[in-house]
């Protein structure tokens, strides 16, 4: 219970303060998200989830610049990567 507290309240912590850093760059739906994930995963490994999600999240947006589908001023979603990201690091702790 201590670790998934510690987990809710640093995922959406990290991601609050990005939110309110840059108005419009990233949801509360995103900060929803990555507090449900720290309270599934529990504190540290939300951050290797967090670290995942930006990682899928990063190539995805690179591809598709390179792809020329979207521009530099573009808003791609990030709850299906960050998910990903929650996802990828839940199968490699838990080991299903």
């Amino acid at each position: 219970p201590v670790a998934a507290a510690l987990g809710l309240v640093s995922g959406g912590t990290v991601f609050l303060l990005i939110a309110l850093a840059q108005r419009g760059g990233m949801g509360m739906g995103d900060v929803k998200l990555a507090a449900v994930g720290g309270a599934l995963l529990g504190y540290p490994l939300i951050l290797r989830g967090l670290f995942w999600g930006i990682v899928a999240a990063g190539g995805a947006a690179l591809l598709l610049l390179a792809m020329r589908r979207v521009g530099r001023r573009s808003y791609i979603a990030y709850g299906p990567y960050l998910a990903l990201g929650i996802g990828i690091t839940m199968i490699g702790s838990w080991g299903f």
